[in-house]
């Protein structure tokens, strides 16, 4: 008989997936938050100034709604600014 399954949904890179899988839902998660952060350092490393915009717009909604953005979303803002930048010139 084969190893026992379970679905874990996991939000990478602010899309949403439902993964089957042997591995536990914790090691699953970690998994995902580490290539969310990689992602980060990818943005931070090839498109330096769309991720110190995005930087800076979040530290600025951050002071407006008075609440700590999760580190992922400055990743996912960078990704979008280059998007448009890119989609402009």
């Amino acid at each position: 008989m084969g190893m026992a399954t379970s679905k874990v949904r996991l939000n990478i890179c602010g899309s949403s997936y439902v993964v089957n899988t042997s591995e536990s839902e914790d090691y699953m998660q970690n998994l995902a938050d580490r290539l969310n952060l990689d992602m980060n350092e990818y943005m931070l490393d090839q498109y330096p100034q769309a991720y110190k915009v995005a930087t800076d717009i979040c530290k600025n909604l951050e002071g407006c709604i008075g609440h700590k953005l999760d580190e992922t979303e400055t990743g996912y803002l960078a990704m979008h600014i280059q998007r448009v930048y890119k989609d402009a010139v």
